[in-house]
C-alpha cells in the first residue's frame, strides 16, 4: 500500500512539474502617454519613447493548451516630447494669444519612468505559438525628467535658481500603482528560446491628484526574447 502511494505522489509531482514552466526575458520597449482634459475634452498624444524591459517569467498549464503566466519586470518607460515655438499661433478666433517665451524658438523634453510590472496572462498556445491577454499592475518607483529650450537646459536652471527637485515634485504627484490590460503572442522555438510580442494600454491615470481636470495614460509595446529552463 505504501509503494502505491508512494508512485502516486510521485507521478502527481512528476505531472505538475511538467506543467510548470519559468525562465528569463528581456527587450525593447516604445511607449508614449495619452494625456486628457476632461474639463475640455482635449487630448493629446505625447511622443514615443524608446526603452527596455528585463525580468523573469512563470507559466503553469492547465491541458487542453491553456496555460496562466505571470511576470515580474523593470520597466522603462516614459514619453517624448517637441515643441516648436514659432509655430504656435497668436491668435485664436481673431483674439490675440500673448505667449512670452523671450524669443525661444524650440523645445524638447524627455520623461522616463521607472516602473516595476507585473503582468498576469491567460495562454493559448497552438503548437508553438501563443496568443495571451490579461491585466498589468506597474509600480511606479521613481521619475526622471529634461527639458531644453533651444539647446539651453531650461530644467537644470530652474532648479537652480528656484531650489527645487523638479523630479521629487513630481514624483509626489504620481499614482503609486498603474493599471492596465495587455494582449500580445509568443512564439517558441525549441521549447526553450521564446520571442514574444505585447501591447499594453492603461486604464487609470498616471496622475493621483486633479483628475478631473487632466489624466494621464501611459501606452507600450514590447519585443523581447526568453528563456525557459523548464
Amino acid at each position: 500500500m505504501k509503494k502505491f502511494l508512494l508512485i502516486g505522489a510521485i507521478s502527481i509531482f512528476g505531472m505538475a512539474s511538467a506543467q510548470f514552466k519559468y525562465g528569463v526575458k528581456a527587450g525593447y520597449n516604445l511607449s508614449n502617454i495619452s494625456v486628457s482634459s476632461p474639463a475640455i475634452s482635449a487630448q493629446a498624444l505625447l511622443g514615443n519613447r524608446s526603452g527596455f524591459y528585463v525580468g523573469g517569467v512563470a507559466e503553469y498549464g492547465f491541458g487542453n493548451n491553456l496555460s496562466i503566466q505571470g511576470e515580474v519586470l523593470y520597466n522603462n518607460l516614459g514619453a517624448r516630447v517637441n515643441a516648436d515655438f514659432s509655430k504656435i499661433p497668436n491668435t485664436y478666433n481673431n483674439l490675440l494669444v500673448d505667449f512670452d517665451l523671450n524669443g525661444a524658438n524650440k523645445g524638447k523634453g524627455n520623461i522616463t519612468l521607472h516602473e516595476i510590472s507585473v503582468p498576469f496572462s491567460l495562454k493559448y498556445s497552438f503548437d508553438k505559438f501563443s496568443v495571451l491577454g490579461g491585466f498589468n499592475l506597474n509600480f511606479i518607483t521613481g521619475i526622471k525628467t529634461k527639458a531644453e529650450v533651444d539647446g539651453v537646459d531650461v530644467k537644470a536652471v530652474f532648479e537652480r535658481e528656484e531650489g527645487i527637485n523638479i523630479d521629487s515634485f513630481a514624483k509626489n504627484y504620481l499614482a503609486t500603482v498603474d493599471f492596465g490590460l495587455h494582449v500580445g503572442a509568443e512564439y517558441t522555438f525549441n521549447n526553450r528560446i521564446f520571442i514574444d510580442g505585447k501591447y499594453n494600454f492603461g486604464l487609470s491615470s498616471l496622475n493621483k491628484n486633479f483628475n478631473d481636470l487632466v489624466t494621464a495614460k501611459q501606452r507600450f509595446f514590447q519585443l523581447g526574447v526568453g528563456y525557459k529552463f523548464k
